[in-house]
């Protein structure tokens, strides 16, 4: 399933998407740098979901993180700070 196609259904409630996008990057069905990619264009809502799914992979396997996320993760959290 395509990361607009998680999002787009409704039936899939937060939790359940965070857990899918988690598991695809645990089992490389899904790339991190896709997903960030993904975030980065949507709301404020579909990022945050898209952000705890990289926590829950990178709990479960820290190795997925990379610098990409790292800086990634820093720019969200300056923007945020600004805000």
């Amino acid at each position: 399933m395509e990361i607009e196609e998680i999002f787009q259904d409704k039936s899939i409630k937060l939790k359940s998407k965070v857990a899918i996008l988690g598991a695809g990057l645990l089992n490389g069905g899904l790339s991190l740098q896709l997903l960030l990619e993904y975030a980065d264009q949507q709301n404020a809502v579909d990022k945050a979901t898209c952000l705890e799914a990289i926590e829950y992979a990178t709990k479960k396997n820290p190795a997925i993180g990379n610098s990409a996320l790292l800086k990634y993760l820093t720019n969200v959290l300056g923007v945020m700070n600004r805000e």
